[in-house]
C-alpha cells in the first residue's frame, strides 16, 4: 500500500511539473532588447508554443499591402508564468512602409511594372536606383539586365530578347526599328554639318 502512493504521489508530481513546463513554454523569434515583447514588425517570425506555430503574416485580405498580423508571446490567465502565442495588427504605413512577406519593409518601385523587356524601367528601394540595362556581347547586345521588385527590395535577372530583337538602351527592339532610327540620327547631323559649311543634300 505504501508503494502504491508513493507511486500516485510521484506520478501526481511529474505531471504537474510537465504540466507547468508546457504552460510556460513559448518562444518568438523576433523578441530581442530593443523589443522584448516579441512585436517587432520589421522582422518575420514564428511564435511556437507547446502545441502550435504561428508565423507573422501579411494580412491577405488586406488591399492595401500595408497590415501586419504580427505574432507574439503573451501573459495568459492568472498563473504568472503561463504565456502563449498570441496576434495583433499592425499598420506598416505608420512607419512609411508596406507588408511584404510577414515583415514591414521600405517599398519598392518600378517602373515598367516588372519584368517587362520592351521597356526601359527603373528599380527604386531603399538601397538606390537601378536602370535596366542592355548586356552587350561582341559589340551587339541581345540581352537585357532586367530590374523588378521582390519581397521588397530590387533584383535582377538577364532576359533574352525575342526572336530577331536586339537590345538599345535597356530595352529590347527590332532592329529594322533601330536602323531607321539610327539613319534619322545620322540624317539629321549630316544636315546639320552640310549647313555649317554651307552645302545643301539632295
Amino acid at each position: 500500500m505504501k508503494k502504491v502512493f508513493i507511486f500516485l504521489v510521484s506520478l501526481f508530481f511529474l505531471t504537474s511539473t510537465l504540466g507547468i513546463a508546457n504552460a510556460q513554454f513559448c518562444d518568438d523569434g523576433d523578441e530581442d532588447e530593443e523589443h522584448p515583447d516579441g512585436v517587432n514588425p520589421e522582422v518575420f517570425a514564428t511564435c511556437v508554443n507547446h502545441t502550435y506555430t504561428y508565423d507573422d503574416e501579411c494580412d491577405p485580405e488586406d488591399p492595401t499591402g500595408t497590415i501586419l498580423i504580427e505574432q507574439y508571446c503573451q501573459h495568459m490567465g492568472g498563473d504568472p508564468d503561463y504565456y502563449n502565442c498570441n496576434w495583433q495588427e499592425f499598420s506598416c504605413s505608420t512607419i512609411n512602409k508596406i507588408c511584404v512577406d510577414g515583415q514591414c519593409v521600405e517599398p519598392c518601385l518600378d517602373s515598367d511594372g516588372g519584368i517587362n523587356v520592351y521597356v526601359k524601367g527603373t528599380c527604386t528601394d531603399a538601397g538606390g536606383s537601378y536602370d535596366d540595362a542592355c548586356i552587350e556581347s561582341a559589340g551587339l547586345s541581345t540581352s537585357v539586365n532586367e530590374l523588378f521588385c521582390q519581397s521588397g527590395e530590387c533584383y535582377w535577372q538577364e532576359n533574352s530578347c525575342p526572336g530577331e530583337m536586339i537590345c538599345i538602351d535597356g530595352a529590347c527592339t527590332n532592329q529594322q526599328e533601330s536602323s531607321s532610327n539610327n539613319f534619322d540620327v545620322y540624317e539629321f547631323s549630316a544636315r546639320i554639318i552640310a549647313k555649317l559649311i554651307g552645302n545643301r543634300l539632295i
